[in-house]
């Protein structure tokens, strides 16, 4: 039997402080090598799933949090992955949207290249495998519910990659809340009606119950017949109105004592300086005259430089060298700097997303559209400005959602060069129609 320093001694009840000296003497040690003690990490979302008599229910609040702070009241928490197979995200907002939006793409290109409409168990193979191949470095906890050939699905995937497959299911840090719902009220081939009561009252547990998760309730609701995606179901958390005033007269509480202290000072030193000379230490008639002078030279306008005249040559024999050389100068020969490879790219993406300008040029792109005009029709049309500047725009906007899908199938056969088989391929994808 192991030795005990209070043997046959029954703990009290109450909250038990012990290990609070060790802790702090713990962070003292931490503290005096350089380190910081752990903090917990501060995440906060409540999404559920069941399946019911005619297909899946998926559900989910719909606030997003930055530690303490609500970084957005109203996020979508349920993606799209394939016509009738949707997906809830827990964990990192960033970390789940791109996740389920590289998971929509490669579902649509196996698609395409098998002639079938895909199946819960292959996103969620899918899923599974990009997650362990990360070892829980994306965080984001999915829950994928689909109908398909063979019936509705329900799976967990977590950030390692571990799977389950349960009638209902809750993540995030509302989970177990909502759990205890499910598992009070669930029974099998449940109604509709029923079913989205049931939802709803499960994320509104986990709402109510972490201070993470709030805002309101999405649905989502997935049968062979279709879709239903209902934004905004539920708000069980609203504001609530103020019944009185809490402002009081001067003079409602009485004042039973008063005492005023005087207190008296000593003026050791007093300066007064203009501020505009003590930063720059001269006078402020000196710096006006200064400004009037440099605005007055910018407005002056250049003179034409004149030419000089070439430098004599050095005459054969001499031993002499032009002055304008570098070698007589002293100077070493300057090298053109030069970028490694993809840093301009880099520099150019960056100049245009931070600008608002247009990418092309009004002049050509006018040019194109009267072209074009002249190709349909024979009468001379005219173009108002905003018509052409609007026209710009969409074409734009168009041109560059397609070279994003490209970019995304170019990524997805593991190459970073586009080639036109790309855009046709987005084309193909996503329909000229939806682009």
């Amino acid at each position: 039997m192991l030795n005990s320093t209070r043997p046959n001694q029954h703990s009290s009840g109450g909250f038990n402080f012990e290990n609070t000296r060790r802790n702090a003497v713990l962070e003292g040690n931490l503290s005096q090598a350089g380190f910081s003690a752990p903090k917990a990490r501060k995440t906060g979302t409540t999404i559920s799933g069941i399946i019911f008599k005619d297909g899946v229910i998926l559900g989910a609040d719909t606030r997003a949090t930055d530690d303490m702070v609500v970084a957005d009241k109203n996020c979508m928490k349920i993606h799209y992955i394939a016509p009738k197979i949707y997906c809830c995200g827990a964990g990192v907002a960033a970390d789940a949207e791109v996740t389920t939006q590289m998971m929509s793409s490669n579902v649509e290109l196996h698609a395409l290249s098998t002639g079938r409409p895909p199946l819960v168990v292959t996103v969620t193979r899918q899923l599974k495998q990009m997650l362990f191949r990360y070892q829980g470095h994306i965080g984001s906890s999915l829950i994928v519910g689909g109908v398909d050939v063979t019936g509705a699905h329900l799976y967990s995937i977590y950030p390692h990659g571990s799977t389950d497959k349960l009638p209902f299911l809750t993540m995030g840090s509302g989970a177990a809340a909502a759990i205890a719902v499910f598992e009070d009220r669930y029974r099998i081939d449940m109604e509709l009606e029923e079913a989205k009561q049931l939802v709803r009252d499960a994320v509104t547990a986990g709402i109510f119950s972490d201070l993470g998760s709030g805002s309101n309730v999405d649905l989502c609701v997935i049968t062979q017949a279709g879709v239903q995606y209902l934004r905004t179901y539920d708000q069980p958390a609203q504001k609530g109105r103020k019944e009185g005033q809490y402002r009081y007269k001067p003079g409602t509480t009485a004042v039973l004592t008063e005492k005023i202290t005087p207190l008296s000072l000593d003026i050791v030193d007093e300066s007064l300086r203009s501020l505009l000379a003590k930063h720059l230490l001269v006078s402020p008639e000196h710096f006006i005259g200064k400004m009037r002078g440099r605005d007055s030279s910018r407005r002056r306008k250049p003179s034409t430089p004149t030419r000089r005249a070439p430098p004599p040559a050095s005459l054969p024999g001499s031993g002499r060298k032009s002055a304008r050389s570098p070698a007589a100068a002293g100077s070493p020969v300057r090298r053109r700097n030069r970028f490694r490879p993809g840093t301009r790219a880099l520099m150019e993406i960056r100049k245009y997303q931070k600008s608002t300008d247009l990418l092309l040029r009004k002049g050509p792109f006018s040019r194109v559209v009267r072209e074009v005009c002249q190709s349909f029709s024979k009468l001379h049309l005219r173009w108002q400005a905003m018509a052409l500047l609007a026209l710009q725009e969409a074409s734009e906007a168009f041109l560059v959602r397609l070279f994003s899908d490209a970019n995304l199938c170019a990524i997805h056969a593991k190459r970073v060069t586009l080639y036109p088989r790309d855009v046709q391929l987005a084309r193909r994808i996503r329909g000229v129609e939806v682009l």
